[in-house]
């Protein structure tokens, strides 16, 4: 996350161009970040004295001379071997870990099976530590940091999970735990997944380009949410919704959180697999299995999937009335009940004079593994902003 009172400076403008947009000429970068030609070259020799830019040969730059030729320009890129942050998602069945450099580019990935019991927690916090570590090391680069997504409310510090109803967890100081196995200087931040996924959306996703992007995300229990809005690649505001529990219905079925009749309880994969009459709705092969029969042309499958799209359908109306986006992307299982649902979605949405106003459009996320995609652009911010501040302070936790 970008430091309180840290504006991006020169270096950090073209690396954040860099990282969003790859490969550029050197006259590209300089008419597009608006800066003097002297202040360009100033920032390309220190980041590449830095080790994070690579100066490549000269290429024939869109730009053009007096004359109309076009102009040569050197090619400027992101280093390869440049630093690297740990991204993890906790979820019901274990986590996924995964080293992901500068411009989006993942180095590794790896699932841990890990069995959240309550009783047994710090250790399996310990096994997640330890490839942590080992995966830090197996890089051989400067990691700026570990970023942590889970389903759950975290507190404003990011250092401690409040409450995770899926994974049984109250008041977890995750950050702190993590810590205590990892090599010194080696900093955890805690994030709500769907904020997360939001997050990498917005930069990297289908949400690109949107003012004003609102998120729903499901992998098969709870609906998470988050909202996003800002202009060109700087947001302006993050907001974790607690979307699940928008209530549908005042007596409704009873929901972990307290109320009754959540948006979760009539949408997620375990409502997903209640709707077709089978068994076991908290397994997660539940639901994906009746997506595939869906897609197949199953009737009953398909029907189920109608039902749950048109509940998803009422509570999304109301959020889109509540929040005006301009753009709605629906993330993991609400993605595939909008390719086998569309009209029906469509059909809520249209229904809200918010989304004709703002003209609001709907689709499904673009991304796999978004969660950890976010974690590391929340992860880079820092350096973003500031990289040759930051690589003063940079450590190798792994050496």
């Amino acid at each position: 996350m970008t430091r309180p009172g840290q504006r991006p400076t020169t270096p950090g403008r073209l690396l954040a161009l860099l990282h969003r947009r790859g490969t550029i000429t050197r006259a590209e970068a300089t008419a597009h970040l608006g800066t003097a030609r002297s202040a360009m070259g100033e920032a390309v020799a220190e980041l590449a004295g830095l080790g994070l830019v690579r100066v490549g040969a000269e290429a024939t730059s869109p730009q053009r001379d007096s004359a109309g030729r076009g102009r040569t320009s050197p090619t400027l890129d992101l280093a390869e071997d440049g630093p690297v942050s740990v991204a993890v998602h906790f979820h019901p069945s274990g986590a996924d870990l995964a080293v992901i450099g500068l411009g989006g580019f993942t180095a590794s990935l790896e699932q841990i099976p890990v069995a959240w019991r309550h009783e047994d927690l710090e250790s399996s916090l310990q096994q997640v530590a330890q490839r942590i570590r080992a995966a830090v090391t197996r890089s051989g680069r400067i990691c700026v940091g570990v970023g942590v997504g889970v389903a759950g409310v975290v507190s404003g510090d990011g250092r401690t999970v409040l409450s995770a109803l899926y994974l049984g967890w109250t008041e977890v100081p995750l950050a702190e735990i993590l810590e205590t196995f990892l090599p010194d200087g080696l900093r955890v931040s805690i994030h709500n997944d769907a904020a997360l996924t939001a997050l990498a959306e917005f930069r990297r996703g289908a949400g690109r380009g949107a003012s004003t992007l609102l998120v729903l995300s499901c992998e098969h229990t709870g609906i998470g949410g988050a909202l996003v809005s800002g202009h060109g690649s700087t947001e302006g505001l993050r907001h974790t919704l607690e979307a699940g529990h928008l209530v549908l219905d005042l007596y409704g079925p009873p929901c972990p959180c307290g109320q009754r009749g959540c948006l979760e309880l009539y949408c997620d994969g375990r409502a997903l697999v209640k709707a077709t009459g089978h068994d076991h709705p908290d397994a997660p092969s539940g639901s994906r299995a009746i997506i595939l029969r869906a897609r197949d042309g199953e009737p009953d499958a398909h029907r189920a999937v109608r039902d749950v799209a048109n509940r998803l359908g009422t509570g999304l109306a109301s959020l889109v009335n509540v929040l005006g986006p301009d753009r709605v992307v629906l993330a993991g299982i609400l993605g595939d009940y909008l390719a086998l649902a569309a009209d029906d979605l469509q059909a809520h949405l249209h229904a809200s004079i918010v989304a004709r106003l703002h003209q609001t459009t709907l689709t499904s996320a673009a991304l796999d593994r978004p969660v950890l995609l976010g974690a590391a652009e929340h992860l880079f911010e820092p350096l973003l902003a500031d990289p040759v501040q930051e690589m003063r302070n940079a450590a190798f936790p792994g050496g």
